[in-house]
């Protein structure tokens, strides 16, 4: 009973914290540009895409060095389950989960050529 209230309790201040943090300040200028060097160029318009490329790649190179930090601690397990009980769980799985985690991590350092 108090695990359930405690996981509506939780679901609701997720809820109510992404509906705050949706709503756009009042500080926020919507404003068209007021003069001709401040509107937006080919230049600009180049240079953000760079930026999106960027944070593109950094998110990408976290999310590859968590899968394989999670496939390594996973082939660890499975090691020790391996040791417990060959049958159960083959020798093979754990060297492919460390395989791929070696892949993950070398794709994590390849350089983003732009």
């Amino acid at each position: 009973m108090k695990k359930n209230f405690l996981s509506k309790l939780a679901l609701v201040f997720f809820v109510f914290s992404m509906k705050a943090s949706a709503i756009p300040s009042q500080s926020a200028n919507h404003s068209l540009p007021s003069t001709a060097s401040d509107s937006i160029g080919l230049g600009n318009v180049a240079s953000n895409v760079v930026n999106i490329e960027m944070n593109v790649h950094e998110i990408l190179k976290a999310v590859c060095l968590v899968s394989a930090s999670a496939l390594f601690l996973s082939a660890l397990i499975k090691y020790k389950k391996h040791r417990s009980n060959p049958i159960e769980v083959p020798l093979g799985t754990v060297i492919t989960n460390i395989i791929i985690a070696l892949v993950l991590v070398v794709l994590a350092f390849i350089p983003l050529q732009i």
